[in-house]
């Protein structure tokens, strides 16, 4: 291996699809221009065909019984070796079609060697030097004989960026695009390029089952470092997906994406005793907005305002008053394209949600979701260009206090950084990466705590990359940091090295850890020197991330 890896300019597409009963929906969590025609820093171009596709040796695990793929029966240099316990398939094939054979029914993994790939890519990521990458790189550090598995919608194998270091696949379910995958292996590859990459495309949604057998893969597969840079919202099933994050965390160093939802997100208490007024904690201080309007009996009994209320009668709408305005916007203006909110919230009360457009005779709904499952509701609209707002209505049940939370895919005009992150990044042990802009958090990156009071984010970095912006390429840089660890100390447990990675780092921002950017910014020559002073590779028990939540530790 030994190139310094790059990559092409990528399209990264927002995953933010309706999905069926029990499936989570993915949302990659690139640069925060939310719409289609709000690139902001992701100023990307189409993503090229394959420019690298040699031939490879592959094995392929099969379940007993399995057919041989239809295109490789008639060939004689297929092998397949039966044992007690296995069944595998060893063939010659060109790296572009690992992904048809890891899709074909009855195989569960394939395994490619890749040794004999050279990768003409000589574009590096910028976050590696940034971080200090390049200086372990220059003494020879550089992730050999680590593993890190990368989870994600798809991946484009034969892509120069990662083609020679790519050792394993898998696919779960339906692959999704492979842009924002690539984009991700790409930065690991740059931080750690002689690390092997092993990958597991789960496609745009999955189900906690489906990311279960996608994650312990990876485990029994080798991993040492685990990477999921997206985020999971839709069904309550998305708490399956943390708790699948969580036990592998005890494991591996699961490494994940705070998400990019601190403009995006809301959060608040209603509490039901008032026809008229409805208060809302927004929890990002003292300061509380309390919504009240003159209610007509024809609307819902109440009304919580997360971004407005719904008032007035046959349809038309008016927005109950939100701290000192009567308005609360999706986005900075006109918005057009993909809208996705979703809305959660505890105890028995139903609420309804809606999408409300302003128009020249008035407000009027132009979308709704009021039949979700359990506490959730979800609206996913293609809409034209116009003003937007979210309204939410309380429909009954419950009369005392309830905790609503509402994400969305457009940036919310009243908004709630704290406590705004995504599933996996609140489960417990996980390391959570926020993103910097400079010497402070990103105003896009979302903050802690998590509901158990944990920071919620336990390190920054930088989200520079070829492919754009966002916490998505935050990650990876840690967990490429976490593999050059790793790999300059044999016999580290991997979850060690991930706890010397968080506690090295360079405290930026506000002083000592924080919500925002946890304990800082990551700092490779930092981590790599510290084991000794820290104890971690004599540690009998690695210490459980959460005990480095408190800013009194």
């Amino acid at each position: 291996m030994g190139r310094r890896a790059g990559t092409t300019q990528l399209v990264v597409a927002s995953l933010l699809l309706a999905v069926s009963v029990g499936a989570v929906v993915a949302l990659s969590t690139h640069s925060p221009g939310e719409s289609p025609e709000e690139p902001e820093r992701a100023t990307l171009q189409t993503y090229d065909d394959p420019e690298l596709d040699p031939q490879v040796v592959v094995t392929a695990d099969l379940r007993p019984g399995a057919s041989l793929p239809a295109n490789l029966r008639a060939r004689n240099d297929v092998h397949v070796t039966v044992s007690e316990d296995e069944r595998r398939l060893q063939a010659t094939i060109p790296l572009s079609e690992v992904r048809t054979l890891s899709d074909t029914e009855g195989v569960t993994g394939v395994r490619i060697d890749t040794s004999g790939v050279t990768a003409d890519d000589d574009t590096v990521s910028p976050g590696v030097t940034a971080i200090g990458a390049d200086r372990l790189h220059e003494r020879g550090i550089t992730g050999e004989n680590v593993t890190v598995g990368v989870v994600d919608a798809g991946f484009h194998l034969s892509h120069p960026s990662i083609a020679d270091q790519v050792s394993a696949y898998r696919a779960v379910g339906e692959p999704g695009d492979p842009a924002h995958g690539t984009a991700v292996a790409d930065v690991v590859s740059d931080t750690a390029p002689d690390a092997r990459l092993h990958l597991v495309a789960v496609g745009p949604t999955t189900t906690p089952g489906e990311y279960r057998e996608a994650v312990e893969w990876l485990q029994a597969s080798g991993a040492d470092v685990v990477v999921d840079a997206g985020s999971y919202l839709g069904a309550d099933s998305s708490a399956g997906v943390a708790a699948v994050a969580e036990n592998a965390a005890d494991e591996v160093a699961f490494v994940t994406s705070a998400g990019n939802y601190a403009t995006r997100h809301w959060t608040g208490v209603h509490r039901p005793d008032d026809d008229r007024q409805a208060a809302v904690d927004r929890r990002d201080g003292d300061e509380r907005s309390t919504l009240s309007d003159g209610l007509p009996g024809s609307v819902p009994q109440h009304v919580a305002g997360l971004v407005g209320g719904v008032d007035g009668d046959a349809g038309v709408l008016e927005w109950v008053t939100v701290g000192d305005d009567r308005r609360n916007r999706l986005g900075d203006g006109p918005t057009a394209g993909r809208v996705t909110v979703t809305l959660s919230w505890e105890g028995e009360a139903d609420y309804d949600l809606y999408l409300v457009r302003r128009t020249a005779a008035g407000e009027v709904v132009w979308d709704s979701a009021t039949t979700g499952t359990g506490n959730r509701e979800r609206l996913s609209v293609v809409v034209p260009r116009g003003r937007y707002a979210v309204a939410v209505g309380y429909d009954g049940g419950e009369t005392r206090e309830s905790r609503l939370e509402l994400f969305s895919n457009r940036r919310l005009e009243s908004a709630a950084p704290t406590g705004s992150l995504a599933v996996p990044a609140t489960a417990e042990g996980v390391i959570a990466v926020g993103a910097l802009d400079g010497g402070s958090a990103a105003a896009f990156s979302s903050r802690g705590p998590t509901d158990d009071g944990r920071l919620g984010v336990d390190v920054a970095a930088p989200d520079d990359s070829a492919a754009g912006g966002g916490t998505s390429f935050a990650a990876p840089y840690v967990a490429g940091t976490i593999a050059l660890v790793q790999s300059s100390t044999p016999g580290i447990e991997p979850r060690r090295a991930g706890e010397d990675v968080v506690r090295s780092a360079t405290d930026v921002g506000t002083p000592g850890p924080d919500a925002a950017t946890g304990h800082g910014r990551v700092d490779a020559v930092a981590a790599e020197r510290t084991l000794d002073t820290l104890g971690l590779v004599d540690t009998p028990h690695p210490v459980r991330l959460a005990s480095l939540a408190s800013d009194d530790d």
